[in-house]
């Protein structure tokens, strides 16, 4: 009977062992690369920044941020769209994780729009020879409230995931802004000059992908419609729904109607 046992569970330890291999080896591969370009849907008019007027110590003559939609002037491409991927849990696989430097320079940040993954570390890193009190309202990581110094940098670890855009902002110099996107995956990125993203190491199934953008006029900042036709007279709803194959996926254009935007931001 003890041998018996004995053989009965040492066939239950490899089939276990066996099972877990093959749960291994079945993960979805992530051979699949996604491109795509957002265009406005009509040409905007060259943006002036304001800058900020004297007395503002180190600060006087700086360049403020803008408000408006940036468009480029020949492809018509919007800079600082973001695409997440619609997905809102690792699925129990565990990401390395890396640093990511915010740079403060010239009183303000020139980057709008921040991703990061859940476990990475933030560098809020001050490249003036002023010092900044900056805030960051999260809401299920601790909140941030630091004077960052001249000339040095502050690590902030990040542990979970926020359920939406996270606003980084300064009480000290209020027109200092940012955006920070903390997701449980790195399936997401943010369009350059010319309104291209890509994105690489996907996983090879249907995905959906939400598309946002700081001045849209929803107030989650998700954009909803799409023109994705040839001649873009076709109006498709929002979360881009693709299935991924190997390789290249490439979208082409998709316009963005200006319905989905404030006004002001042209």
């Amino acid at each position: 009977m003890q041998t018996n046992f004995k053989a009965t569970h040492y066939c239950l330890l490899v089939l276990n062992v066996l099972l877990g291999m093959h749960l291994e080896n079945s993960v979805v591969a992530q051979d699949a690369a996604l491109e795509v370009q957002f265009l406005s849907e009509r040409d905007v008019h060259a943006n002036v920044q304001d800058r900020l007027p004297g007395g503002n110590g180190f600060c006087s003559g700086c360049l403020l941020p803008s408000h408006k939609l940036e468009v480029d002037k020949k492809t018509r491409g919007i800079k600082n769209i973001v695409i997440i991927a619609d997905i809102k849990s690792r699925n129990g696989n565990s990401l390395p994780s890396s640093k990511y430097t915010l740079s403060i320079s010239k009183c303000n940040i020139y980057e709008p729009e921040i991703i990061v993954t859940a476990g990475d570390k933030l560098c809020l890193n001050n490249l003036d020879p002023i010092a900044y009190d900056i805030h960051i309202a999260f809401f299920k990581n601790a909140s941030f409230e630091q004077r960052v110094p001249p000339n040095s940098s502050i690590e902030i670890e990040i542990q979970n995931s926020e359920p939406g855009a996270i606003l980084v902002s300064s009480s000290s110099h209020p027109w200092i802004t940012a955006n920070l996107h903390v997701l449980p995956h790195r399936f997401a990125a943010v369009s350059d000059a010319e309104g291209r993203i890509e994105i690489r190491n996907l996983p090879e199934k249907l995905m959906k992908f939400k598309v946002f953008h700081a001045r849209a006029l929803d107030a989650s900042n998700e954009v909803h419609t799409a023109r994705i036709d040839a001649n873009g007279s076709t109006v498709r709803p929002l979360p881009l729904e693709l299935n991924l194959a190997r390789g290249l996926n490439d979208l082409g254009s998709i316009v963005l109607p200006s319905s989905e935007f404030q006004k002001d931001a042209f």
